[in-house]
């Protein structure tokens, strides 16, 4: 019989002894009582009291249950007794509410809240049934089925920020992408398919920009244009010539200037100072705030002389990659861009008036989301750890210990995952929390995906080739074995103060980790933002 999975996010025990008691004995008991009794109690009592429907979820933001004076060893059974009374109060006080709002309350754990969590952090909540893109897609799927008025808000929104509408498009599919297109609209918009295929051959016969790149500004253009198109032939149109302007190309080789080639060289340079200096936080902060101005909706409607100063004053910064990491005077550097950027964005207020932020997504987020802890599946990668410059050099991402640019940075990521994958895993966000960590990357940065070449692929392999020889008890190992037994390993990732913590679970065989001729108790390599500690248990 299918149960319920009961997953909770933190549980605290907090007890008052006598002076004289031993404090950490106790503590000693009460850590085996709970993993031993305590959790399989929780569990059954659950499943009694909600598991007669499976495909219902149920969402406890917080439950205290108060055990009085007790002795240690009837701490089970007065539990049992007082957390089944805990529960029968919480569903008295939900049916007090009202009858008729607890017929249709939905739970919050539905699937916009979780197509919402993952557009905003790249990752799922805590509580997700399934931790494969397989599951984020069905959840969508659901959304287009029974569309409302939430999801609809949702999707007008996306446009508002090209974070959630990048990772949106990125990680759905394009029957999925035209499917919320024509929740938007009355044009029926089937046949924008052929014209983005039509519209990348024209494209890539004249330049070197990726059908990918191509594919994700068509879509990101259509979520621009849908709801103010009168017709399909308008649409057809304006997603067509605004996506030639997004990227700067002109198929008509016309003579006269193009100011849009103008906002991609701004795009393309605020992109390559964000992974410079990245010690400076006054410098990565204003090229933070500059990437949000730069690629908000209509900056390309910006006047061409704006466009054309700003980009000349980022020229003049001048910063090359070779020098990038030497003390400067930054704010000295700055004031010319920041002072010509107020004048900017004065110029783009009334013409972004009537936009709102994509506050849908927003709102969606509650408390319940929030957790001290990431789930990571892929926790062994930091056993690689001695290996990675070498292999993101061989990769030609990173010069003197620091990535070329983001576009680089990005890449090393798309490896790096690809080397904990047992087969070729279609590209996931979700996945990536602890490889950004490793690679120098905000958790909350959205991660393109990058296809890797045959022999970048072979590099992978070589890499975790010489890692396997390196361990005197792995030499028997295949690739895909390493990677089961050691690289695809659950573990969870907190952030403390000044580090991250990544605990990972224990396996009998790690014995052999014993041996191995370097440590992985403390990560920290030049390009990484916080040092990595790491507890195996």
């Amino acid at each position: 019989m299918t149960q319920h999975k009961h997953i909770i996010n933190r549980q605290i025990i907090e007890i008052q002894l006598p002076k004289k008691a031993d404090a950490f004995g106790i503590q000693q008991k009460l850590g085996k009582l709970y993993s031993e009794q305590f959790t399989p109690i929780i569990d059954k009592l659950l499943c009694d009291r909600y598991g007669s429907d499976v495909e219902k979820r149920y969402q406890i933001d917080q439950l205290t249950v108060d055990l009085g004076d007790v002795q240690i060893e009837n701490l089970a059974e007065v539990f049992t007794e007082k957390f089944s009374d805990a529960l029968i109060a919480i569903e008295d006080a939900a049916n007090e509410e009202s009858a008729a709002e607890e017929k249709e309350e939905k739970p919050q754990n539905t699937p916009v809240q979780v197509v919402s969590y993952y557009l905003k952090n790249g990752r799922l909540p805590w509580w997700s049934s399934n931790t494969t893109k397989a599951y984020v897609l069905e959840q969508l799927d659901r959304l287009i089925k029974t569309p409302d008025t939430t999801f609809t808000k949702l999707l007008v929104q996306l446009p508002l920020n090209h974070t959630y509408l990048d990772r949106f498009l990125y990680t759905f599919t394009e029957d999925q992408v035209l499917s919320c297109l024509q929740l938007l609209t009355d044009i029926s918009v089937q046949g924008l398919s052929t014209v983005k295929k039509e519209l990348q051959d024209r494209i890539s016969k004249n330049t070197r920009v990726t059908h990918l790149t191509i594919e994700n500004t068509f879509w990101k253009t259509a979520f621009t244009q849908i709801t103010t198109a009168k017709d399909y032939e308008v649409l057809k149109e304006r997603c067509s010539q605004e996506t030639l302007l997004e990227l700067g190309v002109d198929l008509k080789n016309e003579c006269k200037e193009n100011r849009n080639k103008n906002v991609y060289a701004i795009r393309s340079l605020v992109e390559k100072y964000k992974t410079q200096y990245s010690s400076d936080t006054v410098w990565q902060q204003f090229f933070q705030q500059t990437s949000k101005l730069v690629n908000a909706p209509y900056f390309y409607k910006l006047d061409a002389n704006l466009q054309r100063e700003l980009k000349q004053l980022l020229l003049r910064l001048n910063v090359s990659q070779n020098n990038s990491q030497e003390p400067i005077n930054t704010e000295t550097k700055l004031q010319p861009i920041a002072r010509h950027l107020q004048i900017v964005r004065a110029t783009l207020k009334p013409l972004q008036q009537g936009l709102s932020t994509s506050a849908e997504i927003e709102t969606l987020q509650s408390s319940f989301e929030d957790a001290d802890f990431i789930t990571i599946q892929n926790s062994g990668l930091v056993l690689l750890w001695p290996f990675l410059q070498r292999f993101f050099e061989n990769l030609e991402v990173m010069k003197d210990k620091a990535f070329h640019n983001e576009t680089a940075r990005n890449k090393a990521v798309c490896a790096l995952q690809y080397v904990c994958e047992t087969v070729d895993t279609e590209f996931f966000e979700a996945m990536l929390p602890l490889t950004k960590v490793l690679c120098g990357v905000p958790l909350d940065d959205m991660i393109p995906p990058i296809p890797l070449s045959e022999t970048e692929k072979q590099m992978a392999d070589e890499l975790l080739s010489a890692v396997i020889a390196r361990g005197p008890h792995w030499r028997n190992l295949s690739l895909d074995g390493f990677r089961t037994s050691y690289l695809s390993r659950q573990g969870s990732l907190r952030k403390r103060d000044d580090h991250w913590l990544l605990q990972v679970k224990k396996e009998t065989y790690d014995v052999t980790l014993e041996k191995l001729p370097w440590g992985f108790t403390v990560v920290k390599l030049p390009w990484m933002q916080t040092v990595l500690m790491v507890e195996w248990m």
